[in-house]
Parts: C-alpha cells; structure tokens; sequence
C-alpha cells in the first residue's frame, strides 16, 4: 500500500501469526531486543516522516516503543486487539501495556467498535456510545480516533472519525468488506503515507 502511494516503506516485524478461520492462532512475538534494533536501524538511516504501530503483542516490546517513536511525528497506532474472525489476539497485559505507552503517543488510533469495547469495558451500540467511547479515547491521550466496523442501521457500516477540531460520520452500505482480513493494515498504512505527503487528519 506505502509503494502503490509513492511512499518508501520501512519494516520492524514484531510478530509472525498465522491468521486462518480454522487456525488456532499460532504465533511467534519477535524477541523485544530484535524489534528495538529494527527500529533504532530504520531511524537511524532514514528518518520517517510518519509510523504505524500495528500488531505488537509483548509488553516489553511495547514499553520499548516510545522511546524509539516519541519524537517521530505522525503515529498512527492500530492496536489489533482482536482478528478479522473476532478472536482476541492480545493478552489483558499487552492490553494494559497499549493503554499506558502507546495510546498517549497517537497521531491517530484506529480501531474497530468492538476492540473500543473490549479497551474501554463499555458497550457501543449508537451514535452517541461511538462519540462518548472516542471522547475518552482522546482523553487518554490519542489526538485522534477512527473507530470502524459499527453497526448501528441495518444494512449499513459506521466509522466515526474524532479529532481536535470535532468529528465526522462515515456510512458504508459494503457490510462484509469492512471485516476481511487486511483491511486495517491497509487503511492504516494509506493513512499514515498521507500523512508523510503532509495531509491532515481528516485529509489522510
């Protein structure tokens, strides 16, 4: 997606999962010395203008990130707490661990409604619970949200985007795209090049 927009992409792999319907999720979390040093390198040789933080599964690795990140601009963080089939992939420590080191540092935190439910232990089935579930959100330091996937009209999908200067619906008649495997890689990724271009938020 980074090429197919012009971009130059830089990888730190965190995590080999095999992500089947029937799969049992097997999976192997890099070391967090080998995903510090993928990233120290990628900085090191080609400052990027933006980042995204997908799949990160250890706390350590995790609490090893802002360090890294912190005075990169631009961070769209997809925590990926649960896959495309709605099993949960993250652990409650992991869980803790995104909430106090990575949230605060989003440019950008892009989730589905039910992982926002599972962060928050709240139910979101309105318009009003996807603002208020954003609202916090943001008060626990992301500067923006997009919460994604909410099926609040039948025969529609909801995304909310939130961010400083107020918020914006988005409806989607295409109820089965929206859960495919890869999508938030994808809308992340694309987002996140924008950024690097110079887009705002709602821009991106």
């Amino acid at each position: 997606t980074i090429s197919a927009l012009g971009g130059r992409a830089l990888v730190a792999i965190t995590s080999v999962m095999l992500n089947f319907e029937h799969s049992e999720l097997p999976a192997y979390d890099m070391p967090p010395h080998l995903v510090s040093e993928q990233i120290r390198v990628a900085v090191q040789e080609c400052r990027p203008k933006a980042v995204k933080v997908g799949l990160v599964r250890d706390p350590q690795t995790i609490a090893l990130l802002p360090g890294h990140l912190a005075s990169l601009g631009n961070r769209v963080m997809v925590p990926s707490i649960v896959d495309s089939y709605g099993r949960c992939i993250l652990s409650p420590e992991a869980m803790h661990a995104w909430m106090e080191h990575l949230l605060p540092l989003a440019s950008l935190l892009i989730l589905r409604v039910s992982e926002a439910e599972i962060m928050l232990g709240c139910s979101i089935s309105t318009d009003s619970d996807m603002l208020q579930a954003a609202s916090e959100l943001r008060a626990r330091g992301a500067k923006a949200v997009l919460m994604r996937g909410g099926k609040m009209n039948e025969g529609y999908l909801t995304a909310l985007l939130m961010h400083e200067d107020g918020h914006r619906f988005f409806s989607s008649r295409n109820t089965i795209g929206w859960q495919r495997h890869g999508v938030a890689g994808a809308l992340s990724s694309a987002i996140a090049t924008r950024y690097a271009y110079g887009d705002t938020t709602e821009q991106a």
